[in-house]
């Protein structure tokens, strides 16, 4: 249960992180609410997580 916690952390922050830096040169990408920004930072972190390596 820990684990999956501290996954969900990791993708929150990194989808945060992701919004942070990139919002700005490509605001056309994302949706000008932060929360709803947020929550399509987490999809990619997730996403990005589970489909590579």
């Amino acid at each position: 249960m820990e684990t999956i916690r501290l996954c969900l952390i990791a993708a929150a922050l990194s989808g945060i992180i992701i919004w942070f830096f990139d919002h700005k040169a490509n605001s056309g990408h994302f949706p000008p609410s932060f929360w709803i920004s947020i929550r399509e930072g987490l999809w990619w972190a997730i996403v990005t997580a589970t489909t590579t390596g």
